[in-house]
């Protein structure tokens, strides 16, 4: 197998051209070295390669996770009926004879239970 020697002023460009290309369509480290070492070589390859990857800006702000914020309960499962409740709106239906555009739902998370109320509006001072 015949690969080019880059020289140490061509690396950026042939890394910028493996990864941050169209072509090279950012791909992770592992594919990177594998398209990289396919047509060239230098020393410290992987090395260098496995730096621009991780420094790349795009792919670092699309691998990321949200920073969670406070703390999360997790899942939280009912013990006894109407301890969660849950609530929403089907909206928009048709207007009635009495102008009401929405249903408020409620359902217990234990029993499954529904109750609905025809709503005009779906303001919290209406709900309240």
């Amino acid at each position: 197998m015949l690969r080019l020697v880059v020289p140490t002023t061509m690396i950026q460009e042939v890394l910028q051209d493996c990864h941050d290309s169209l072509e090279g369509g950012h791909q992770g480290v592992v594919r990177t070295f594998q398209r990289v070492k396919s047509d060239y070589y230098w020393a410290g390859l992987y090395a260098d390669m496995e730096k621009h990857v991780t420094a790349c800006p795009d792919c670092s702000s699309s691998r990321s996770r949200p920073q969670l914020r406070g703390y999360s309960p997790g899942i939280v499962l009912a013990e006894r009926p109407f301890q969660i409740v849950s609530m929403d709106f089907v909206i928009p239906l048709p207007k009635t004879r009495r102008g009401n555009t929405a249903l408020l739902l409620f359902q217990c998370s234990f029993t499954g239970f529904v109750i609905a109320k025809a709503m005009s509006d779906t303001s919290a001072l209406s709900v309240a």
